[in-house]
């Protein structure tokens, strides 16, 4: 598959993990499994049965919760003694914040419920025997995936605050919430110093590792017995459409422990960028395979990966690539996707887009001519780490 997507010039294949889905469907969902294996995924990367529709594509800003523990709730943070302190503090304003998504969900598909899609609604299953229109939670299988925009972000920025504030005790949280109100201003010998020596995701290393776990576990306890309002199973993903989610949701957040400016936008995906994937193609995928120990988030997931041309010209680096992508499912990745090109041919394709109107790359789950794209999207899309 890997020889098709290399030689596919549209960029039309987006590889997915069935072991891992299938054990979120039948696990989590409580689909049986002859129906869990007719999963493909839909539209930009959404989940979905064979005679059944996704039941939810909304976004949510997932960073939010930790913008106001630094710049609203100082208080409840500035005395805590250690990380755990720390991180049940963080934990309940998260859950707090998971609670609001779910509800605008139901809200929104409460409204979507008052329309009755008669025509739709005869050629999908399980609606005609429970007497319920499509937009009304006609599906048996069917599942929930609101998007938890800033996932990488909310992990880098827990990363800073354990390792800088607690275990390496470079700075206090005094000067850390500082740092933030001010956007950094006055405060950029600490923001150098969090850049250029804080460990962040995917560098595959033991804290790193520990803290994304420790992020999903709790949000998979938090999902793990909840249902939306047509009784669909929770799960969540991290994809946009083709609106920049990122670039909005980014530009109302403040400045954040990762290091991130206010109005900056937020990362979508899991996955890393700006080079903070320090040790290579593998230990990004480690890191991203390790993340969700509990299957969670097998809603509509994106992991980005650009890679350099010569990666995958070359039969016997390519021979190598196929290796890892295999053993990165193995080990419970869920997804991925591919682009082939140099940083500095995509910032030329933005500076002189007359001159590559061919060039595709893959962007949230879908792949698109990149001199046609927002320059917002062209930006995230420069900022990706392309690895050689």
């Amino acid at each position: 598959m890997l020889e098709y997507e290399r030689s596919d010039p549209h960029k039309r294949i987006a590889f997915t993990n069935d072991e891992k889905r299938i054990k979120c469907y039948t696990e989590i969902c409580k689909i049986p499994y002859e129906r869990a294996v007719s999963y493909t995924t839909v539209g930009c990367n959404e989940p979905a049965f064979l005679g059944a529709i996704t039941g939810s594509t909304s976004k949510g800003n997932i960073l939010r919760c930790m913008e106001k523990l630094f710049h609203k709730k100082q208080e409840e943070i500035i005395n805590l003694k250690s990380f755990d302190e720390f991180y049940s503090v963080f934990e309940k304003e998260l859950f707090f914040d998971l609670s609001e998504i779910c509800r605008y969900d139901d809200l929104y598909n409460s409204e979507r419920a008052k329309d009755y899609n008669y025509i739709s609604t005869l050629f999908f299953n399980d609606c005609i025997e429970n007497g319920k229109s499509l937009t009304q939670g006609g599906g048996n299988c069917v599942t929930a995936s609101p998007m938890l925009i800033g996932m990488t972000n909310l992990i880098d920025s827990l990363i800073t605050v354990k390792q800088f504030v607690y275990d390496e005790r470079l700075f206090s949280m005094q000067a850390l919430i500082s740092a933030l109100n001010s956007n950094w201003k006055g405060y950029e010998d600490l923001h150098t110093l969090i850049t250029k020596k804080g460990k962040f995701f995917g560098t595959d290393e033991e804290e790193t590792r520990d803290v994304g776990k420790r992020l999903y576990n709790s949000i998979y306890e938090f999902y793990k017995d909840r249902k939306n309002l047509f009784g669909y199973q929770w799960l969540i993903g991290d994809l946009l459409g083709y609106n920049e989610h990122h670039n909005w949701f980014g530009q109302k957040t403040k400045a954040t422990p990762d290091g991130r400016y206010d109005g900056e936008m937020l990362k979508f995906g899991i996955g890393q960028s700006e080079g903070r994937d320090k040790n290579g193609l593998t230990a990004l995928l480690n890191s991203i395979a390790e993340l969700d120990e509990n299957a969670i988030a097998c809603g509509s997931t994106v992991t980005n990966i650009t890679l350099d041309k010569s990666l995958v010209e070359n039969d016997e680096s390519f021979d190598k690539l196929v290796s890892i992508f295999e053993g990165y499912f193995k080990k419970g990745g869920v997804h991925f996707q591919l682009t082939y090109v140099s940083r500095e041919d995509l910032i030329k394709a933005k500076a002189s887009p007359e001159k590559y109107k061919g060039l595709r790359v893959r962007v949230t789950g879908f792949s698109d001519y990149f001199v046609k794209l927002k320059e917002s999207i062209q930006d995230d899309i420069i900022s990706r780490t392309v690895c050689k």
